[in-house]
This record gives C-alpha cells, sequence and structure tokens, in this order.
C-alpha cells in the first residue's frame, strides 16, 4: 500500500513579463512583447526558465530608440544575459528562493521592462515541477503577444520563440 504514496509539496511559481516600451511619455505608445522569466521553487529545488522572441519584425525595430535597437534586434540573446546572470546567483546562493525575477524587476524600470512577478502558491511534486513551470511559462508568453497585439490567441510556434531551461 505505501508504494503508492506519492509526497506532495508546495511550491512557488513566479512569472514576470518582459516588454519594451517605446515611448515613455505616452502611457498609449506602442509596446513590444519580449519574453516572460518564470521561477519555480518547491523546497530546496529551483528552476528558472526563459521564453523569449527569436526576432523582432522591421516595424518594430523601426520604432525602438536607437542606442538598444541593435541589442533587442534578437529578444531571446538579449534576455539570455539576465537568464544567465541570474543562474549564477541561484548557484551561488546569493538569491533566497523567490527573489531573482524581483531582483531583475527592480533592475529594469525604464523602456525595458520586467513586470513585477505574479506569484501563486502551487501543489506539485518536485518531478512535475520542470514541467508544470515551463508549462506556465509558455502559457503567459503567448498570452502576453496575444494581449499587446490585441488577438484572442496566438498558437506556439519556434519561429516565435526559444526556450532557456
Amino acid at each position: 500500500m505505501a508504494d503508492n504514496v506519492v509526497a506532495l509539496h508546495f511550491g512557488r511559481l513566479s512569472l514576470s513579463r518582459i516588454t519594451y516600451h517605446c515611448d515613455l511619455q505616452r502611457a498609449d505608445g506602442p509596446v513590444i512583447p519580449l519574453g516572460v522569466m518564470a521561477e519555480f521553487s518547491v523546497g530546496h529545488a529551483r528552476v528558472l526558465g526563459l521564453i523569449a522572441r527569436t526576432t523582432l519584425d522591421q516595424k518594430e525595430l523601426a520604432i525602438v530608440g536607437r542606442m538598444v535597437r541593435e541589442k533587442l534586434a534578437v529578444p531571446f540573446d538579449f534576455l539570455k544575459s539576465d537568464f544567465d546572470w541570474a543562474c549564477k546567483e541561484i548557484e551561488a546562493e546569493k538569491l533566497e528562493a523567490g527573489r531573482a525575477l524581483k531582483l531583475l524587476a527592480a533592475r529594469y524600470t525604464d523602456s525595458l521592462f520586467f513586470a513585477p512577478p505574479t506569484e501563486e502558491r502551487v501543489r506539485a511534486t518536485a518531478d512535475f515541477a520542470l514541467a508544470e513551470m515551463r508549462r506556465r511559462r509558455d502559457e503567459d508568453f503567448y498570452s502576453m503577444i496575444a494581449d499587446l497585439l490585441g488577438q484572442r490567441r496566438i498558437p506556439p510556434s519556434k519561429d516565435i520563440s526559444e526556450l532557456a531551461a
């Protein structure tokens, strides 16, 4: 009977949408969706994930500020450096669980915007945590793109996004 028992743990899932605001002087200025970063922690296990666009189209690049245009042309490559920084901080145990996205949100408050993370308590087994974090991260990414483009739904596509962890 004991072989059928699975230990359930409560973890914390945090999601942070990453966007570029083209005109900070106007509340209704263009906003370009770039990616979503996720952090999932269950007990001592922690997982960080990133999904981001592979490229911006020419119309989007034309409205991006000149100083960051080249960097943002390939959003995944640009955001990967922040993802790698957060991973190193976690590995070095310099960040407590659930703090990586909050620190990134605090680092970027200008045109490049890491939204303050949404957090929720999630019940999961340790094996389930990675798959659940990836599913929720990807779902939030495509929802963000659909919201900002005024569409109901954007189907997942390798042409649109690249993944990390």
